[in-house]
């Protein structure tokens, strides 16, 4: 099991995404207008069926509320400009500024929060993740005590750096003939 991921944007352009031992590349960001460059797009699929935990996992973590059928999209982006709290962000993007820093290089690191419809893209995602992820469990969890999200990743310099948030639902919990397949 992996809890944590870890992503790197070093200024001389070498980016990194670290999963557990698992190390990948990223690909040279995109450039919008106003001299933004694009690191990153964190998306977050919301759905009615996602098992979701009980209590709170995490301590520092920001509450958005999403609602069903929608996703939260967050953009990495760096500038050579200054970022403040008006700072607009790329017209190719929208939304709105969610946090900035300047880092110690000098250019300013912005994440811009949106709040859209799931597309059809998003609907393949969620599939194929679905199709391909099983959890095997060896007992009957109690309802609360298990979530899971899947990644799905994509890190291309046409299309930019991706990666998907996807809920687990319960039709990819699997245990032995006499665990149900389904929790609760």
């Amino acid at each position: 099991m992996v809890t944590m991921g870890k992503i790197s944007l070093h200024r001389n352009g070498h980016w990194l995404y670290r999963v557990g031992t698992s190390v990948r590349t990223l690909a040279p960001g995109l450039t919008y207008s106003g001299g933004w460059h694009h690191a990153l797009q964190l998306t977050f699929l919301v759905d009615e069926r996602a098992i979701l935990p009980v209590r709170q996992m995490e301590a520092r973590a920001t509450l958005v509320e999403v609602p069903l059928g929608s996703k939260l999209v967050l953009n990495m982006l760096f500038s050579s400009k200054e970022i403040g709290a008006g700072t607009a962000p790329p017209y190719e993007l929208g939304g709105a500024l969610a946090w900035h820093r300047r880092l110690r290089s000098g250019a300013g690191f912005a994440v811009i929060q949106r709040i859209l419809p799931q597309d059809r893209y998003d609907a393949q995602i969620f599939t194929d993740v679905r199709d391909k992820l099983r959890i095997n469990l060896t007992k009957l969890p109690i309802p609360g005590d298990i979530f899971a999200e899947a990644i799905w990743q994509n890190f291309d310099s046409v299309t930019g750096n991706a990666i998907v948030i996807v809920p687990v639902t319960p039709e990819v919990l699997q245990g032995p003939p006499d665990v149900p397949a389904q929790p609760g």
